[in-house]
């Protein structure tokens, strides 16, 4: 079974409604977590795989890892402000088992954190090194809408644009406190458990932003908190073969 999960609330539901016209006839099932609604939205009803669901609190992003899914299903994490191609989830399935790896989570938006090197005096980079406001701006961007020849092994990826295994997966009660952060937690749950994340190939525009106000990343992310810092600081730097194109041996074991 190939299973979509996407979080949205009230004032983005014209991109939700593009969101899910593009994916529920790509997937066996589209779990739709409405944070923040009353009501669900009459139009849903219009797609069979949706599976909507109100939950009690807020989850924010984290709310794409509250439905669970079998072990045995393949899990996309995808978001309300990206454009889909027709051919995303088979594409995507198909890359990600072109992997040939069971140690595996995908997608299309990596990051690579890269340490003080250039730094002249030892003791000035480890003070840097997990400096939020170093932490975060040094990190290298494989960017969704770029092109990738190959796939390449990376710290971090992001949720909106990830594929996984229901077996891989992290249960709810490990993100629920990661909201506005998830792909940071993602990324620490993977290094946990000896999953390595792989950035898969795409041609560039082939994925697109929808323009929206108020993004996770300008209200939050950017703003380099001291305790996103912490959090990274715990995968950041150990990727074995980050940033190298990543090969079935080069997939780390549990």
């Amino acid at each position: 079974m190939i299973v979509a999960n996407l979080a949205s609330f009230p004032p983005r539901e014209a991109q939700l409604r593009g969101a899910v016209a593009a994916l529920a006839p790509q997937v066996d099932r589209l779990n739709v977590v409405l944070n923040e609604y009353a009501a669900v939205p009459a139009w849903l009803g219009d797609h069979p795989q949706a599976a909507p669901l109100i939950p009690e609190v807020d989850t924010k992003d984290t709310g794409k890892f509250l439905p669970r899914a079998d072990n045995d299903a393949i899990v996309l994490t995808v978001d309300d402000d990206i454009t889909y191609p027709p051919d995303y989830v088979a594409r995507t399935v198909d890359a990600f088992q072109a992997l040939q790896s069971d140690t595996v989570v995908g997608g299309y938006h990596g990051s690579i954190y890269r340490p003080a090197r250039f730094l002249p005096s030892p003791r000035l980079r480890r003070i840097l090194r997990f400096r939020p406001d170093y932490i975060v701006s040094s990190r290298r961007v494989l960017h969704f809408e770029e092109a990738l020849d190959t796939p390449m092994i990376v710290d971090q990826l992001g949720t909106g644009v990830m594929v996984m295994r229901g077996a891989d997966m992290p249960p709810f009660a490990r993100m629920r406190d990661a909201r506005r952060f998830a792909d940071i937690r993602m990324a620490r749950w993977c290094h946990e458990h000896g999953l390595t994340m792989v950035c898969l190939p795409r041609p560039g525009g082939w994925l697109r932003p929808v323009e929206v106000a108020g993004s996770i990343h300008e209200d939050f992310t950017r703003h380099n908190h001291d305790h996103l810092a912490r959090e990274i600081e715990r995968f950041a730097f150990k990727t074995p073969a980050c940033g190298q194109p990543f090969t079935p041996a080069r997939a780390r074991t549990t």
